[in-house]
């Protein structure tokens, strides 16, 4: 089970309701260390960088998966797919939908899965 691609798409989902929560005790179970994360605007941050961004302002109010694709192979799973985000803006701007194609890369470190690597692009 701990291999199956139900367990990742079930972490997958974790993570997203942890985003959208501000959950920050669950998100920093989730990332690795060596996480790298590369947003839609190329900007690059570590684990550390990307939790201190989320606590500053958490622009998150929703995340809906509308395909998501699990490769699993051995101690490495890459999730391929597509969400809608729905991202808080600076007001009086309205809140704004963008959908997103991203990568997620989960490793197995001991017994916990977590992601190691996330890059993700705007679909126009």
């Amino acid at each position: 089970m701990r291999h199956s691609t139900e367990t990742i798409k079930q972490l997958e989902q974790t993570r997203f309701d942890a985003l959208v929560a501000g959950n920050w005790t669950v998100l920093d179970r989730l990332l690795s260390d060596r996480l790298i994360f590369v947003h839609p605007t190329s900007v690059v941050d570590s684990k550390q960088s990307y939790i201190a961004k989320l606590k500053a302002r958490n622009p998150y109010v929703s995340i809906t998966p509308v395909e998501l694709t699990v490769l699993v192979q051995g101690d490495v799973a890459v999730v391929t797919g597509e969400t809608h985000t729905l991202a808080l803006r600076d007001p009086p701007e309205p809140n704004l939908l963008r959908k997103i194609r991203m990568i997620c890369v989960w490793a197995l470190e001991g017994s916990d899965w977590r992601v190691i690597r996330y890059q993700s692009t705007f679909i126009p």
